[in-house]
């Protein structure tokens, strides 16, 4: 689209031209028509058909310059709504509307017709109708938050049905528990820029994710963890954030340096503890798998599948092969 197309003053200009071009003979044509009647009836008749001709062109001019005044005012606007950005990206509605003394219901107007005519001002509104968006890289980071709040809230709602079925809610409640303990160890080891601490952090947020998750697979084993998230966890935070209240001081007495050491060592017992933890859960499973596998090797040696079987039937071919055809 070319700036002089963008702008109006094409379209302004035209129906200037038509309009003088064809609305001022069609008067003159009118006029004359009303004096031929008496006189000349066909030519008063060509007349005046001339002139309802000439009067349908000059009302599309007159249309056409009427839409040029508009294309320009709005052009106008658009282009004092696009000066408030410097430096934003993101602006609201209400601002717009005070800064330009337009009313909300117009700027929203505004840039629903520009959108219409494919004016190429690189602002829209959001879907709520409340903020000015520019640029196509905003645009894109506003879609996917919109998108991301949609599945909060899916998520959301799903997690609130849940919670007020009986025989989900208890699974549900832990998965909350669980997942915000791990946001809080995570908060933790961002917080404290120690290598060791951090380490040691990393350690305890897989453990402990790894049992939430088993538990998540398998919620007949949830009156197993009662003690775990009601004291162990919550008492392991607790002294994790004592840590990091310690590493925000400026002074450090010697008996702070010897409690977070302490604190230190102590995250190593913690982790050791939670997958000897995590292995008596799993421990049921895996005497599942032995039993499931002692009773398929029964089935094989009574079904004469067995390895033994295939070896004796191995034995019997070559057997047979050995023999020479003319000794039969």
């Amino acid at each position: 689209m070319s700036t002089k197309s963008r702008n109006g003053n094409a379209r302004l200009v035209l129906g200037i031209i038509g309009a003088a071009l064809f609305g001022i003979p069609a008067v003159i044509f009118i006029a004359i028509a009303f004096y031929m009647i008496s006189i000349n009836g066909a030519v008063a008749l060509v007349l005046e058909i001339l002139a309802v001709i000439f009067m349908v062109i000059g009302f599309i001019s007159v249309m056409a310059i009427i839409s040029g005044v508009r294309r320009k005012a709005l052009i106008g606007r658009l282009s004092k709504y696009m000066a408030l950005f410097e430096p934003k990206t993101v602006i609201s509605i209400s601002e717009t509307a005070t800064r330009t003394g337009m009313t909300n219901r117009q700027i929203r107007n505004d840039l629903k017709a520009a959108r219409k005519k494919q004016l190429h001002f690189d602002i829209q509104c959001d879907f709520d109708g409340e903020n000015i968006i520019k640029g196509e890289a905003t645009w894109s980071q506003y879609i996917a938050a919109k998108e991301q709040r949609r599945l909060h809230e899916a998520e959301k709602s799903e997690r609130e049905k849940k919670l007020e079925d009986p025989d989900l809610a208890p699974i549900e409640a832990f998965k909350i528990d669980g997942n915000d303990m791990l946001c809080r160890i995570r908060a933790a080891n961002i917080a404290l820029p120690g290598e060791v601490i951090s380490k040691k952090l990393d350690m305890l947020e897989r453990t402990v994710g790894q049992i939430i998750r088993h538990i998540e697979q398998y919620p007949e084993k949830l009156s197993e963890t009662r003690k775990l998230m009601s004291y162990h966890l919550p008492a392991t935070l607790s002294i994790v954030e004592k840590y990091r209240e310690y590493e925000r001081l400026e002074f450090k007495a010697q008996s702070v340096t010897e409690a977070q050491e302490q604190i230190e060592q102590m995250l190593d017992t913690v982790d050791t503890a939670f997958k000897k933890y995590l292995e008596k859960l799993m421990e049921f499973d895996t005497l599942d798998v032995t039993t499931d596998i002692e009773v398929l090797k029964q089935m094989f040696e009574k079904d004469g599948l067995t390895e033994q079987m295939f070896e004796k039937s191995g034995s019997a071919e070559r057997s047979f092969e050995k023999c020479d055809p003319g000794d039969q």
